[in-house]
């Protein structure tokens, strides 16, 4: 396994620890930056990429849900 497989993998595992803390639209919206500009660099396949904005949605519905419960 190259160096370079590693970091990107690194990068991945990384952005999926912080997408399982993040806990309100504003830290999804700011994570889904961060990500894109990490996919720009080219630490992110578009495999990866695209699981990550996937999940990062689905986190989202799922917030925007929660809260509009808490509101009815």
């Amino acid at each position: 396994m190259s160096e370079e497989y590693k970091f990107a993998h690194l990068e991945y595992k990384t952005a999926l620890q912080r997408l399982k803390k993040a806990n309100t639209i504003e830290e999804l919206s700011r994570l889904d930056r961060s990500f894109e500009r990490v996919y720009k660099a080219g630490f992110l396949t578009v495999n990866e990429y695209s699981r990550l904005v996937t999940k990062l949605a689905d986190k989202e519905v799922k917030l925007e849900l929660k809260a509009w419960e808490v509101d009815q």
